[in-house]
């Protein structure tokens, strides 16, 4: 899967009143596992994509590509609320409170806009084929931006078209001298996206008031860099990398570039990343059934907490600091009864 969330994902960090969190180390739980929703009528199929949340009323969206459909689902009664079929490769997700609105990227080659209440669709904006992820700014969602084109559309450029949510309507287009990107988080404050281009094991610097690509940065000890977390309280932008099936790396990269990068190892097929600013920890899902959890100190040292299990494929995932749980998605990979789900994991305290 080709992802770009940021996800989600993760540029507005709010420090949090949390309590003191427990001492990381390698027997040190980070998560409590507090349930899961099932969806029994989800096909078997081993992929799933974006997740995201609406915590005022509880409810998590789920982009199930094996069924072509979003799951709607409230993670407090475990319960469907709704699913909403139709899409050719549903991949992207995201939830605009104050206007009641779900927009979808879909594979198809568009983004589809929903009443956030009733699911019934509203509008369609094309786009070119190969429509994957979406990057968005947690604490401003009147601007998305859309990657599309690229290899699955034929062309040696990919694109990040931008997406007027007032408006519903196309707003401008970045183009990029390489046929593949992946996930973006966006700088707030600096007015920058940085985004992972994977075939060139960098991560490019777009000015959002241009919409030009300013500059690009090298990921060291990178083969496919896939997710992406901006921590700028901490100075560091931190890079999950795909090395193979079962490893990986998590490269944090000092802001100011003023100081040397710091390499962790970690599993395979890292789909997600996260971070929990309050608590200082940096969350990954990976593919080969684990969350994995580092607590960053202000001295610049990481400690990892144990590994919280999940299940195979369960690559992406969703921190929400305002419902304070993660949300893990899991595809239906054949058994009759091990359904699709999302995992709800909330902080050990």
């Amino acid at each position: 899967m080709k992802t770009l969330f940021a996800a989600f994902s993760v540029a507005t960090l709010t420090l949090w009143p949390f309590p003191t969190p427990a001492r990381a180390g390698p027997d040190t739980a980070a998560w409590e596992p507090q349930g899961a929703v099932d969806f029994p009528d989800v096909k078997s199929g081993p992929y799933s994509d974006y997740v995201t949340t609406d915590p005022e009323r509880h409810r998590v969206f789920t982009t199930m590509q094996a069924s072509h459909e979003v799951v709607v689902s409230d993670y407090e009664t475990r319960t469907v609320i709704a699913t909403i079929p139709g899409f050719g490769n549903p991949h992207g997700v995201v939830y605009r409170a104050d206007t009641d609105r779900l927009y979808v990227s879909d594979g198809a080659g568009k983004v589809d806009i929903f009443d956030g209440t009733h699911f019934t669709h509203l509008k369609s904006i094309a786009l070119r084929a190969g429509v994957d992820g979406i990057v968005v700014d947690p604490g401003d969602k009147r601007r998305i931006y859309v990657a599309n084109g690229g290899d699955d559309a034929g062309d040696p450029h990919a694109h990040l078209t931008v997406i007027d949510t007032d408006r519903d309507s196309v707003a401008g287009d970045i183009v990029f001298d390489t046929p593949v990107l992946e996930q973006g988080v966006i700088d707030h404050d600096g007015g920058a996206l940085y985004l992972n281009l994977p075939l060139k094991a960098s991560v490019a610097i777009v000015d959002l008031h241009s919409l030009r690509v300013t500059g690009q940065r090298k990921v060291p000890s990178c083969a496919k860099n896939m997710s992406i977390a901006l921590a700028r309280p901490w100075g560091r932008l931190f890079v999950a990398c795909r090395t193979d099936s079962m490893h990986g790396t998590i490269v944090a990269l000092d802001l100011a570039n003023k100081a040397p990068p710091t390499v962790l190892p970690a599993h395979g097929w890292i789909d997600s990343l996260w971070l929990d600013n309050g608590r200082r920890r940096l969350i990954a899902s990976s593919g080969d059934g684990f969350v994995e959890t580092w607590r960053y100190a202000p001295d610049g040292t990481f400690r990892k907490y144990a590994d919280t299990d999940t299940s195979i494929m369960a690559k992406t995932s969703y921190f929400d600091p305002v419902a304070d749980r993660l949300f893990v998605s899991v595809p239906h990979l054949g058994f009759p009864t091990d359904y699709a789900r999302v995992l709800v994991f909330s902080p050990a305290r």
